[in-house]
């Protein structure tokens, strides 16, 4: 029966060191709901492995949306490391073209060293996903994003996007990201809810909720998108 050891994504730490004492907040929500419920080990053969099987996007957002534990995989993939890296940069380039990244950003990732690795995503249910954890370190510039092995799509991310100087400006900027969601992932947003709240720091966390038809016959699936401080986390 093997066993593989819990896996810790690295990339917080370095937001944390790179955009100052504003973004832990935003950048800790994020990770919490990634890394709070995981165990010191699994045992695989407990897990219902779907790898390799197209079937689409849609169960991966459905598994992210909700709680899922995150180990190392070590084992074959159907993307390379490079292939990862450069859907990555691709959906990066879609984003940019929207003004969904802050301006020069992107130049600054694509001249940056890509990493990327296979996490293997595992739900309550035991439903799984493979996914690449790539990242860079750009001078002031995170950013984080997974990568679905069987399909290319960025399923999680965190990235640097325009500050809203106001509420207006926040949902204007969600507009922006409702349109690129459907588009990107082919899907139908039937619902927004906002979820913001002030930051005892100062500022705002602005916090959308996207309730989402995957097109897969199923219920409504909640996508949620925060802005702050810079960034964009979507999960």
């Amino acid at each position: 029966m093997r066993t593989i050891k819990r896996y810790i994504l690295p990339l917080f730490t370095l937001v944390l060191i790179t955009v100052g004492a504003a973004m832990p907040l935003a950048v800790s929500q994020m990770q919490d709901s990634r890394i709070s419920s995981l165990r010191e080990e699994f045992l695989l053969n407990t897990v219902n492995l779907t790898l390799q099987q197209d079937v689409g996007v849609s169960p991966v957002l459905r598994l992210i949306a909700g709680e899922c534990n995150s180990i190392l995989w070590e084992e074959e993939t159907k993307l390379t490391e490079q292939d990862a890296i450069e859907a990555a940069k691709a959906v990066l380039t879609e984003m940019e073209a929207m003004d969904l990244l802050s301006v020069g950003d992107l130049a600054l990732i694509r001249d940056a060293e890509g990493r990327a690795e296979p996490i293997l995503l595992i739900g309550g249910d035991g439903s799984s996903a493979l996914v690449w954890n790539c990242y860079s370190y750009s001078e002031n510039v995170p950013y984080q994003m997974w990568i679905d092995d069987t399909t290319g799509k960025a399923v999680q991310f965190l990235v640097s996007s325009p500050t809203p100087r106001d509420t207006d400006a926040a949902h204007a900027l969600a507009a922006n990201w409702n349109i690129f969601f459907q588009g990107y992932y082919g899907i139908e947003i039937v619902s927004v809810k906002e979820e913001s709240q002030g930051i005892d720091s100062g500022g705002i966390l602005y916090q959308f909720v996207f309730g989402a038809d995957l097109q897969d016959g199923l219920d409504v699936c909640e996508l949620e998108l925060k802005l702050f401080g810079g960034l964009a986390i979507f999960k």
